[in-house]
C-alpha cells in the first residue's frame, strides 16, 4: 500500500477513533475462530492502545464438543444451546476456564496488551439460574444479576479483561452459560458502547442459501419478527436474542460479525463499510447507524423533506450524540457546542445526574395527570420557590406555555379592576402561540396570523419616557426580558428596569421572562438580580429540565391568590419524569458551581470577543452578560455561522447579523478559548465580505461594548 493510501485509511478511521475513545466495547470471540486468535488478540490491543476499553467474552463449543466425543459423551442441543448435565458442566468449565481463556489472555499479552482471565464465579460477577423451558438443559444458566465491579476496575486500571462464560449458582454451583448472552449481560451491565459477536457466516442471512442477503442493518421490530416467523435458526438464534437484550438495555448498537475477514474488528468499528449485521433501536435509529454514512444522512434530509412543515432553516448538519459541551454528527465528527439547544442544555449534553434520574423516574412512573399529587412536582416548585423568592409555581411544557399562563394570571389578577392591557418591549421574544406572538415586539413574527388577540402595546427597550406614554387605566403589567436573546442579545438598561420597579408601586405588575436569560445564563440565578429589584412574575424554560421540555410561572403569593381551581391546568404540565430531571438539574447546578463558573467564563469570553472586534472591523458591537453573549456584525452572520461550522464549532445568528453564543454553563476556560480562536478565524469571511461590500455598509458604529 502507497503512504497516500494508508494516509486515506487513518483519514477515514480518525472520526470513528475520536467517536468511540473512552467507550467500552465488549466482543465474543468463539472457539471455532481459534486459528484466528492472533490475528484477534492483536486487533484487540490495537483497540486498547488508541482509547477503547475493550472486554473479550468467549466461547469454547467446538473444544468442549470435542473434549465430549473424546470422553464418550455425544453433545446435544436445542436451539443452538447445549444440553449440560453435571459431567458436561465440569467438562466445561475446565475446557473454558482452564484453557480457552488461557490461550486468548497469552495471545494478547504476546502482542503487548495487559490481559486478565475469569469467569463469571469471580467477585460473583454474573449469578444465574436454572434456564427454564420446555427441555430440562441441565446447568445451563439464566442471568439473574451482573456485578461489573470487577471488570471496571480491571478497565479502570488499564487491563483488557477476558471472560469465560461461568456462571456462579444459588448454592455455588457453576452454571454453563451461552457466550453470546453472557456477553450481552455484561455489555448492558458496563453500559457498552457495542456489543460484537463473531460468527463464521457473513453476518444475518435472509436466505442461508444466499450469502448475498446479507441484512447490514437490523431494526428491533425487524429482528423481533424474523425470530417470531422463524426466520432465523440454529446458533444464530441466541446471537440475535443476545443483539436484542444488548440494544433493548441500553447499548448503542450491537453486531453480528464475520469473524474469517481479516482485521473483522477493525473493519466494523473504524469504517462505514462494516463486516456483518448491526442491530440498532430501529430503522429510524439513524444516531447508531453510522455505518450508513452520507446514505443515512441523505435519508434523515429527505424524509425531513417529505414529512415535516418547512418551518425550519435547517443547517447542513444530523445530530446524532453529545456529551458535555461537544456533539457529533453521524459522520462521527465532534463540534463544540455554543448553541446548547438554543440554551436547553445548560450543563452541557446528557449530563450524568439529569440522565440518571431521568432512567430512574422512567422506571418508576412517568406520567399521572393533575389529578393526583407527586413527589417530584412539589419538591420542584418548592426549591424554585427557594431559589427565586416567590411563592408560587405552576408547570407547563414549553416557554410558550409558560408565557401564556403568565399573561392569563396578569389578566385575571387585573379583571376585579377592568384592567387587561400589557406593554412589552420593541425587540421581544415571548413564544408562538397566538398569544405570546401578540406579545412579542417583532412585526415579522406577526405577519400572516391575524388578527391577533389584543391587549397588547410595544416600548424600545430603555425608553422610560415611551413607557410611560403607554402605560394607561387599563393597563395590568409590563412584560420584559431582563436579557433580550432571540431578539439580539440585549440587556435592559438599569434605569428602565428601575422605572418598572417604580410603577410596581403603582399597582402595575412586573412580568420577567427568564426563559433564555434565567437559571444561571447571566451569572447569577435569575437576570433580575442584576437589577436588586423582584418581580410579580417569572416565567422559565429552556435550561429548566436539563434537556427534557418543561416550563414555569413564577408568582408572588398575592398575585397568584386571584386564581382558583379550574382557572388554568395542563395535561403533561409538571409531569413526575420532567420535575424529577429538573430537581436533577438544578442540584447539579448547586453542586457544582455552574453558576458562579457561568460569571467567571462569561467574563473570559466576553473579554476575549472584545479582543476580537478590535481586530476585526466587520464587528460592529459586542454585547454580553455572563455565558449569553452577541457579536453584531456590520453584513450578515449566516457565512460566519459556516465557517466556524467548518472548523468545529456551532453559533448561530439571530436578526441577521448578531452571532450568539450560548454556551453550557460548566464550560471549560479551554473551551471557551479554543471558540475564540475559530471565531477569529471565522470573522475572517465577515471582514472579507464587508471590503467588498457598499460603502454605506462601513457606517455601522464603531464597535463597542454593552455590559
Amino acid at each position: 500500500m502507497r503512504a497516500e493510501e494508508k494516509a486515506a485509511v487513518l483519514l477515514e478511521a480518525m472520526p470513528y477513533v475520536q467517536a468511540f475513545q473512552g467507550k467500552t466495547v465488549v466482543i465474543k470471540y468463539g472457539g471455532h475462530l481459534d486459528g484466528e486468535l492472533g490475528a484477534f488478540a492483536q486487533d484487540v490491543v490495537f483497540l486498547h492502545l488508541v482509547g477503547i476499553r475493550p472486554v473479550v467474552v468467549h466461547g469454547g463449543g467446538r473444544e468442549i464438543s470435542a473434549l465430549m466425543e473424546r470422553l464418550g459423551k455425544k453433545p446435544v442441543f436445542v436451539e443452538g444451546l447445549r444440553v449440560t448435565d453435571r459431567e458436561t458442566a465440569e467438562i466445561a468449565e475446565m475446557v473454558l476456564s482452564g484453557k480457552v481463556n488461557q490461550e486468548i489472555v497469552a495471545a494478547i499479552a504476546s502482542r503487548g496488551g495487559r490481559a486478565v482471565g475469569l469467569s463469571g464465579k469471580d467477585g460473583a460477577l454474573i449469578r444465574a439460574r436454572k434456564k427454564d423451558g420446555p427441555v430440562d438443559l441441565g446447568f445451563v444458566g439464566e442471568v439473574e444479576e451482573v456485578d461489573p465491579r470487577l471488570v471496571t476496575t480491571l478497565l479502570e486500571s488499564g487491563y483488557i479483561p477476558v471472560c469465560a462464560p461461568i456462571a456462579l449458582g444459588p448454592g455455588g454451583e457453576a452454571y454453563n452459560l451461552n457466550a453470546d448472552t453472557a456477553a450481552a449481560e455484561l455489555a448492558v451491565a458496563l453500559g457498552a458502547e457495542k456489543l460484537v459477536l463473531l460468527t463464521d457466516v457473513p453476518g444475518l442471512l435472509r436466505d442461508r442459501a444466499d450469502p448475498g442477503s446479507l441484512v447490514s442493518v437490523l431494526g428491533v421490530r425487524e429482528a423481533e419478527d424474523m425470530l417470531s416467523r422463524g426466520g432465523v435458526e440454529g446458533g444464530m438464534i441466541p446471537k440475535l436474542k443476545a443483539c436484542l437484550r444488548a440494544v433493548g438495555g441500553g447499548v448503542k448498537s450491537a453486531h453480528i460479525v464475520d469473524g474469517r475477514r481479516a482485521h473483522f474488528l477493525l473493519v466494523e468499528i473504524f469504517t462505514q463499510e462494516g463486516a456483518g449485521t448491526m442491530v440498532t433501536p430501529g430503522h429510524h435509529d439513524v444516531a447508531v447507524a453510522a455505518a450508513a454514512g452520507a446514505a443515512a444522512e441523505d435519508t434523515v434530509v429527505e424524509l425531513e423533506r417529505q414529512h415535516y412543515w418547512p418551518v425550519f432553516r435547517r443547517q447542513p448538519l444530523v445530530l446524532v450524540r453529545g456529551e458535555g459541551s461537544w456533539v457529533r454528527d453521524i459522520h462521527g465528527r465532534r463540534y463544540l457546542d455554543f448553541v446548547t439547544g438554543l440554551a436547553v442544555c445548560g450543563l452541557g449534553h446528557c449530563h450524568p445526574r439529569v440522565t440518571r434520574a431521568i432512567c430512574e423516574q422512567a422506571r418508576e412512573l412517568v406520567h399521572t395527570s393533575c389529578l393526583y399529587y407527586t413527589v417530584p412536582q412539589v419538591l420542584l416548585a418548592r426549591e424554585l420557590a427557594r431559589l427565586s423568592g416567590l411563592e408560587r409555581v405552576f408547570f407547563a411544557n414549553s416557554g410558550a406555555e409558560a408565557n401564556e399562563g403568565a399573561i392569563k394570571l396578569a389578566r385575571k389578577f387585573g379583571s376585579r379592576e377592568g384592567r387587561f392591557h400589557i406593554v412589552t418591549v420593541r425587540r421581544s421574544f415571548h413564544g408562538r402561540t397566538l398569544a405570546t406572538m401578540a406579545a412579542t415586539g417583532q412585526e415579522k413574527y406577526h405577519r400572516g396570523f391575524g388578527p391577533l388577540p389584543p391587549g397588547f402595546s410595544y416600548v424600545p427597550l430603555g425608553d422610560v419616557q415611551a413607557l410611560e406614554r403607554a402605560i394607561t387605566p387599563q393597563t395590568v403589567a409590563v412584560m420584559v426580558e431582563p436579557v433580550q436573546g432571540e431578539g439580539g442579545i440585549y440587556p435592559a438598561p438599569p434605569g428602565f428596569m428601575e422605572a418598572l420597579a417604580g410603577w410596581q408601586g403603582k399597582g402595575i405588575l412586573l412580568i420577567c421572562d427568564e426563559i433564555q436569560c434565567g437559571l444561571g445564563r447571566t451569572g447569577r440565578w435569575f437576570a433580575f438580580q442584576h437589577y436588586g429589584l423582584r418581580p410579580d412574575i417569572v416565567t422559565l424554560a429552556k435550561s429548566l429540565g436539563g434537556g427534557v421540555p418543561i416550563g414555569a410561572v413564577l408568582a408572588r403569593e398575592e398575585v397568584a391568590a386571584c386564581l382558583g381551581p379550574g382557572d388554568h391546568g395542563s395535561t403533561f404540565g409538571g409531569n413526575p419524569l420532567a420535575c424529577r430531571a429538573a430537581l436533577a438539574y438544578l442540584e447539579a447546578l448547586q453542586e457544582e458551581g455552574a453558576v458562579e463558573n457561568a460569571a467567571l467564563m462569561g467574563e473570559r469570553l466576553g473579554a476575549g470577543l472584545r479582543a476580537l472586534a478590535a481586530r476585526h472591523p466587520a464587528v460592529a458591537e459586542v454585547r454580553s452578560v455572563g455565558l449569553m453573549a452577541g457579536l453584531q456584525l456590520r453584513v450578515p452572520g449566516a457565512p460566519v455561522v459556516a465557517a466556524c461550522r467548518d472548523l468545529g464549532l456551532l453559533v448561530n445568528c439571530t436578526e441577521e447579523v448578531v452571532i450568539r453564543l450560548l454556551p453550557a454553563l460548566n464550560v471549560s476556560a479551554e473551551e471557551v478559548d479554543l471558540a475564540l480562536g475559530i471565531l477569529d478565524r471565522a470573522l475572517a469571511v465577515a471582514d472579507e465580505a464587508l471590503a467588498g461590500a457598499p460603502a454605506g455598509a462601513q457606517d455601522v458604529p464603531a464597535p463597542g461594548v454593552s455590559q
